[in-house]
């Protein structure tokens, strides 16, 4: 038998046995990671992608922009109190949802006299503070009323996931004496809620996952709100480890097949 090629290295280093073995995990890891591998060659920089859109199941590493709407049972005005953190959604602009929250934010701003320099004007007018207020007591009392209204659709929000996100905000309390002054109160609380928790354009890199399934029932049971069935993990990139398994894995087959034909010819020769 001849002297083996130097492409045969695998077959000098490893033995008989040892290359068993390789012929034997090379094309399983492959077939593992090859999946994975081609999404992340698709998502080689971030798409912007509308929040509305379906989109290819392969792109992952999208660029999203909505308002940010922070949703648990205190924003929403249930008289139960939250058992949850807030739940982070970004909404698309389209979603009726998302036009009510505006414009509820706009009123907040005239309300607390912050409306100075915002472009625009409000879909129903520029009132002053005054009726500004008056105009979110009844807003508000539709919220306690029917808060599903004022909910996005699945398919036109996302659940955002954020590092070090933390709970916001507290359970009501009630106030005693005036029921004139209990309502001012409230719209007050509920005036700086709208004022932390909703933010107007919002754009945020990340990659997307399916939302897990235990996390959707929970948020189904604790708000009356369809849970998106994606979920956005901001500041993200995808995962290199199945590249780097299948690249790997891909050498070491090529190496494999051309040293058993080296091999071969050696013991022809």
């Amino acid at each position: 038998m001849g002297k083996l090629p130097w492409y045969s290295f695998l077959y000098r280093l490893f033995g008989a046995q040892g290359t068993f073995w390789l012929w034997l995990l090379a094309p399983l890891a492959l077939w593992w990671t090859w999946e994975p591998a081609a999404i992340r060659l698709k998502n080689r920089k971030p798409r912007p992608v509308p929040i509305a859109a379906e989109g290819a199941p392969d792109v992952r590493w999208v660029r999203v922009q909505g308002l940010r709407l922070e949703v648990d049972r205190l924003l929403l005005l249930a008289s139960e109190p939250p058992r949850l953190p807030p739940v982070v959604l970004l909404v698309d602009p389209s979603d009726p949802a998302a036009a009510w929250w505006r414009e509820t934010l706009a009123l907040c701003l005239i309300a607390q006299g912050k409306a100075e320099g915002r472009q625009g004007r409000t879909a129903d007018g520029t009132p002053s503070p005054t009726e500004a207020r008056r105009r979110l007591v009844r807003r508000f009392a539709r919220l306690r009323g029917a808060p599903e209204r004022f909910l996005p659709v699945p398919e036109h929000a996302l659940l955002l996931q954020e590092h070090g996100a933390a709970p916001i905000g507290s359970s009501p309390q009630p106030v005693d004496g005036d029921p004139q002054a209990a309502v001012e109160a409230e719209t007050q609380r509920q005036i700086e809620r709208v004022l932390r928790r909703v933010r107007e354009d919002t754009a945020v890199t990340g990659v997307l996952h399916p939302t897990p399934e235990t996390l959707r029932r929970r948020l189904e049971d604790e708000l009356p709100l369809r849970a998106p069935a994606r979920l956005l993990r901001a500041d993200q990139t995808p995962r290199e480890l199945e590249s780097i398994i299948f690249a790997v894995a891909a050498i070491v087959q090529i190496f494999l097949a051309a040293g058993l034909y080296g091999a071969r010819r050696a013991a022809d020769g």
